[in-house]
């Protein structure tokens, strides 16, 4: 049977989204007899050039290092998408001599979908999950890389300190940067001491809070690269039928946000940002780009799927920034408006939206940086001005409440730059494009509609545990 496309696929409950019920989230062991170790799972899948096969390697030794060092037991499993089986065994057993490991080939009709990230984690869940919990392979924690990221010496036994010490925890992040090259990266070990604080979590009165989630990232979120989680929890949730990871993200780029949204429920989901991991950035603009209008687009497609189980607000949520008064929610509902929809800044992104529109006229221009339809691309820009003008009409009349626990926005400088105008762009050319996606109603207005990148945010929150 043919799998539905992406983008035409609604959930029939919350279950296929998150793998449970949000509602009433499965009893599950967190005390483990595993042995105390842990079991490294990465996806990989072939590219051009032959530089995923180099940071995988990268990665692995930087394991091996850290597990040398410390004593502490790792095995290793691969899932491999359309990469010969034995030269990621070969590879593995290079860079982590004496580890046990396995390389689970991805198979069957999954061979025949393009490549996922979601399904190739999946299965190799899946894998771990039928094996005796004696194997070797069957640790005590679960870390996630991916085949282009990293973590920092020290970081893993690190990371398993904390959540030893935190027994109600069911998983910890590090710090999450972006490097250009992770062979030539060189971090910091982790500090003697450690601050940890708890991830608000993405959930809000019944709903995923899918503003805060998209306004401030990983700071509400976390991020499954890099994140340590207890194994037998999770092998329990895979054993009973589900999955962690949806496969139907359009692009490939929301997966991670519905599993760490899953594992909440579990338990909490700790902060480390003293331990830091490594993701590589992309080689070049153009793939810069695309990756960021992917992201875009799955953000907003999430407010479609979320509203058809009942798991978004109805109207519009937009978070204003103001100087004086600081983040204030603003819940506007009209009914000549869109059904659901999230707004992140809206001066920030009525800017953006001004730019946007000047490169969606220029067809040419438009096909060049954003590798896509111009005509398509101009309707999608013309529904965003066409958002923000009705959001100029009715957000007075909105509900408005402060939310102080928000970091306090960080004015743009150099380190904020970074992010580039052209990312920046790509990302609302992917949110425009997915909620033209959801359809318009009579007043030309998307459905369903999602604008916002990430808030530079000046972080005033307390540790709450130090852990030696």
């Amino acid at each position: 049977m043919n799998s539905p496309a992406p983008g035409d696929w609604l959930p029939k409950s919350p279950y296929d989204l998150f793998g449970l019920d949000p509602a009433d989230p499965p009893q599950l062991p967190t005390r483990s007899a595993a042995p105390l170790g842990v079991t490294i799972v990465i996806p990989t899948c072939p590219d051009p050039d032959g530089s995923r096969a180099t940071t995988l390697a990268t990665s692995l030794r930087m394991i091996a290092t850290s597990a040398q060092r410390s004593g502490l037991p790792v095995a290793v499993l691969v899932a491999a998408d359309r990469v010969p089986v034995d030269t990621v065994a070969a590879l593995v057993a290079g860079a982590c001599p004496g580890c046990p490991h396995e390389v689970v080939p991805v198979g069957g009709d999954l061979a025949k979908l393009p490549p996922s990230a979601a399904r190739t984690r999946n299965q190799a869940l899946a894998a771990l999950a039928a094996l005796p919990s004696g194997s070797p392979l069957r640790q005590r924690y679960l870390l996630f890389l991916d085949d282009d990221s990293g973590i920092c010496p020290g970081g893993m036994e690190a990371l398993v300190s904390v959540l030893e010490s935190q027994p109600a925890a069911i998983a910890a992040c590090p710090d999450m940067i972006a490097v250009p090259d992770l062979t030539r990266w060189h971090p910091p070990s982790p500090p003697p001491r450690l601050a940890v604080d708890r991830l608000p979590g993405p959930w809000s009165d019944g709903c995923l809070d899918l503003l805060t989630v998209n306004s401030h990232g990983r700071l509400i979120a976390g991020r499954i690269a890099g994140m340590m989680a207890r194994m037998e929890p999770l092998m329990a949730w895979i054993a009973a039928g589900s999955v962690m990871f949806c496969p139907m993200t359009p692009r490939g780029s929301a997966e991670d946000m519905l599993a760490v949204a899953a594992l909440t429920k579990l338990g909490p989901i700790l902060r480390v940002p003293g331990i830091q991991a490594a993701d590589q950035a992309r080689a070049t603009p153009a793939s810069t780009r695309a990756q960021q209008l992917s992201w875009g687009y799955d953000h907003a497609w999430l407010v479609r799927v979320l509203a058809s189980v009942g798991l978004v607000r109805g109207g519009v949520t937009g978070l204003v920034w103001r100087e004086d008064d600081g983040w204030q929610e603003v819940h506007a509902v009209n009914g000549l408006g869109p059904e659901a929809g999230i707004l992140i800044n809206p001066s920030q992104l009525t800017v953006l939206s001004n730019v946007l529109s000047a490169v969606a006229a220029d067809s040419e221009l438009a096909g060049t940086v954003f590798a896509h339809d111009p005509g398509e691309l101009a309707a999608a820009a013309a529904s965003m001005t066409r958002v923000l003008e009705w959001w100029n009409d009715n957000a007075a009349a909105g509900d408005w409440r402060p939310r102080p626990e928000l970091p306090a926005r960080h004015p743009d400088d150099w380190a904020s730059l970074r992010d580039g105008l052209e990312s920046r762009l790509a990302h609302m050319a992917g949110n425009a494009l997915a909620s033209l996606h959801s359809g318009l109603n009579d007043f030309g207005l998307p459905r369903h509609l999602l604008f916002g990148i990430r808030q530079h945010g000046i972080s005033g929150r307390k540790a709450q545990v130090a852990v030696s």
